[in-house]
């Protein structure tokens, strides 16, 4: 089971990764201007346009469209696990052959658009939920057998409020698993593993998606010091067992190694070359 997990996660994860499409122009107030792997424009001058008319590439509003179209899937089940700081749903989406009906499925959890200018990780856990509420094998495949949690917007009032890596109190809420007073994002997600992992069906894959502004996609490896050799290896097996299906996909374990983890998860960096 395992093997097949790695197999048919990784086939949705990766696929998606290199098929997200980067413009290398976009029109900005009726003019062509070039932009950069992420889609900011590389002339300064159109930054703050940007900033301030498009939400980072993808508004709460767009969020609130695709949620709607979702929900109409007999797959998923949506729900919030709390409020931000400004009142708005942290919207969670159960994925599942029966979503009201998941005992015995094994667990995988993932969440994005922590920081809102990492518009690439959400736009890959985007096409993870197109491809997992749909007809194919795969999906009917990854639906008998698990679960999935998505929350596709982890910080939404720095989505409205057009902060690139911060909520509306302007913390980052990255840095706040382990300081404290926890901002209410944080204090929701770290209940809600809290819940699932107490429950029947701990996580077993947990994604933390972001992007990176290196043209490489690689997960981001917590080392010992930070968690436990036992852990450590099993991060490690983790990934290799990804690169051995996508060599040329994923960079090596140790590409971005870091001492400290916050939570023991792995977080993978979707590049956009």
């Amino acid at each position: 089971m395992i093997q097949v997990i790695k197999q048919i996660f990784f086939l949705i994860i990766i696929f998606n990764i290199l098929i997200v499409p980067q413009d290398r122009y976009k029109t900005i107030n009726g003019t062509s201007v070039e932009v950069d792997k992420c889609g900011f424009p590389v002339d300064d001058a159109f930054q703050e346009q940007v900033l301030s008319t498009e939400y980072m590439g993808y508004s709460y509003d767009s969020l609130l469209v695709d949620l709607n179209k979702w929900r109409l899937s007999e797959y998923v089940k949506i729900d919030s696990i709390g409020l931000s700081v400004q009142g708005r749903p942290l919207w969670q989406l159960t994925i599942s052959s029966d979503p009201d009906n998941i005992s015995g499925k094994r667990t995988i959890h993932i969440h994005a658009r922590t920081h809102p200018q990492e518009t690439e990780g959400f736009y890959v856990t985007r096409e993870i939920i197109k491809i997992l509420i749909s007809g194919t094998e795969l999906a009917q495949t990854a639906r008998s057998n698990c679960v999935f949690y998505v929350i596709p917007m982890f910080n939404p009032d720095g989505v409205v409020l057009n902060l690139p890596r911060r909520n509306a109190n302007n913390i980052d809420l990255e840095s706040n698993w382990n300081t404290f007073p926890h901002q209410p994002e944080v204090a929701a997600l770290k209940a809600r593993f809290i819940q699932l992992m107490e429950s029947e069906k701990p996580i077993e894959v947990m994604l933390n998606m972001h992007s990176s502004s290196d043209c490489k996609r690689y997960f981001v490896y917590h080392h010992e010091n930070g968690t436990s050799p036992a852990y450590a290896i099993l991060e490690q097996n983790f990934i290799n067992g990804v690169r051995f299906y996508y060599p040329n996909g994923i960079e090596p374990f140790n590409f971005l190694s870091v001492g400290q983890a916050a939570l023991h998860f792995s977080i993978l960096k979707a590049g956009s070359g």
